[in-house]
């Protein structure tokens, strides 16, 4: 029996969400007219085509029932995702700055799922206003487009747990307050407070209050879309290079940790086994690399590690920033990298991944396998922060991963069907499910313009499946989402 489903209130939801991406794209064109350039060519148009479109939807479900269900949170945050990117696309493509409807299509969804591929050859020739919607739509994607509703819009408050538990990334297994709105907000200051920082920051050390704000907005959304064809490695400041790799760490951590670190609850913060780990993998392999890159005579020994520890923080928490090209350093080191731009960062962050909490969950429950052959009769809990984690969430962790590398695999397959070479496919497909920036092949210094047609359609979609964590978007596909 095919199920009832509330679709008005899904376009009532869906022309809401519009509205808000109609307002950021106005903020764009502000831009574009405090720098004198041509509004009527770069925004109007797409404004215009936005704004009647989030109208429509919403006047479609006016009178909808506020009765929302785990279904229509499902769809809502998929819609959201997959409008705000077609419309998202429409000053890239109706200016004339990508050319192809693809292209631009594939530009938003890594700018909205903070992946940061491009298919930009020279950044630095566009106007200051697609510039700035550029980086915008890392840093509205960041936390999340649903969780900026919630938080500070009423209609979907009384669905809210739905909707945040279909967007937020990992397993979340701490939060602030019982109310989820409220978490959504006080999420939302962190992420605000911590952007504006940077961009003080980083103006004070010596970048424009352009450039300062577009790299704040890649950096706290774990993006890597920059102003300069060279990504962080045009400024050959130390200073700015340290303070980026800081705030980079940032955006890989939970976000409830880091406002209770903001709180000044710092046992709260420390004690989180998750964040050790984070810590851990960062420090070993920066460490690492740092010492083979020195041996090697890459540069003197603050300058290997800072690159060190830049290009792995980048790695790690998923933004995609870097200060030079690693694919020239050892097999061994790129390799590295790629591993740790699987796992990602912290469940909570605006990090890709699979997330450093299922890992340990996974290899906990490996390591309470072999205890339990020694002693069948014990029972032996898997323990996160000192608290005994559920069979349910242990189980629902290791089929994601499972699935997780499933899906790494056929878009290998699949990007090899469309004429890319092994390297490239591989690089490409856990950049894009993983949305990172950094990819293994040719693109960590270049861009994804010339690769095929339904390449660029098949990537589009997997940093939608990757920023939604495959099964909010996946859900649908399936018969089972569509019947009781």
């Amino acid at each position: 029996m095919l199920l009832s489903i509330n679709f008005k209130l899904v376009s009532k939801a869906s022309g809401l969400l519009l509205f808000i991406e109609t307002g950021f794209m106005f903020l764009s064109m502000l831009v574009s007219l405090y720098y004198k350039e041509d509004i009527m060519t770069l925004f109007v148009p797409s404004l215009v085509i936005t704004f009647l479109t989030a109208n429509l939807l919403f006047l479609i479900g006016w009178k909808a029932k506020s009765s929302l269900g785990i279904r229509e949170g499902f769809l809502i945050v998929s819609l959201a995702w997959v409008l705000f990117s077609l419309f998202g696309s429409l000053p890239f493509y109706l200016s004339g700055c990508i050319p192809t409807f693809e292209s631009a299509f594939f530009e938003t969804v890594s700018g909205f799922t903070t992946t940061g591929n491009t298919m930009i050859k020279n950044v630095e020739i566009l106007p200051y206003g697609i510039l700035f919607w550029r980086s915008l739509t890392h840093w509205m994607g960041g936390m999340g487009i649903v969780i900026f509703t919630i938080a500070f819009l009423p209609l979907l408050k009384s669905g809210g747990l739905k909707l945040f538990s279909a967007e937020s990334t990992g397993p979340m297994l701490a939060k602030i307050h019982p109310r989820i709105s409220d978490t959504s907000r006080r999420l939302w200051y962190v992420y605000i407070f911590l952007t504006v920082l940077e961009i003080v920051l980083l103006c004070l050390e010596g970048m424009g209050t352009f450039d300062s704000v577009c790299q704040s907005f890649g950096t706290l959304a774990g993006g890597g879309f920059s102003t300069k064809n060279a990504s962080i490695g045009f400024w050959q400041s130390p200073i700015i290079h340290y303070t980026i790799i800081v705030f980079m760490f940032c955006s890989g951590v939970n976000f409830i940790l880091l406002y209770f670190l903001l709180k000044g609850q710092f046992k709260r913060f420390w004690d989180n086994e998750e964040l050790k780990w984070l810590v851990g993998f960062t420090i070993v392999v920066s460490l690492i690399t740092a010492t083979i890159l020195y041996t090697s005579g890459y540069g003197d020994l603050e300058k290997s590690f800072r690159d060190a520890l830049f290009q792995v923080s980048s790695a790690v928490t998923t933004t995609g920033y870097s200060t030079i090209n690693f694919m020239a350093w050892d097999p061994l080191l790129w390799s590295l990298l790629l591993l740790l731009m699987i796992i990602g960062g912290s469940a909570g962050s605006t990090a890709g991944g699979a997330k450093v909490v299922r890992v340990l969950l996974a290899l906990k429950n490996i390591r309470n396998d072999f205890r339990r052959f020694l002693h069948p009769n014990a029972v032996i809990p898997v323990r996160m922060d000192r608290s005994v984690v559920s069979q349910q969430v242990i189980t629902n962790s290791i089929a994601f991963l499972f699935a997780y590398f499933l899906v790494i695999l056929i878009s290998i397959v699949v990007l090899l069907a469309t004429g890319m070479s092994f390297l490239n496919s591989v690089g490409s497909a856990i950049s894009s499910i993983s949305n990172v920036g950094l990819a293994i092949g040719e693109f960590p210094s270049g861009t994804y313009a010339d690769i095929p047609v339904a390449a660029k359609w098949y990537l589009s979609f997997l940093m939608l499946v990757g920023r939604l964590e495959l099964y909010t978007l996946l859900m649908i596909f399936t018969p089972y989402f569509w019947r009781n």
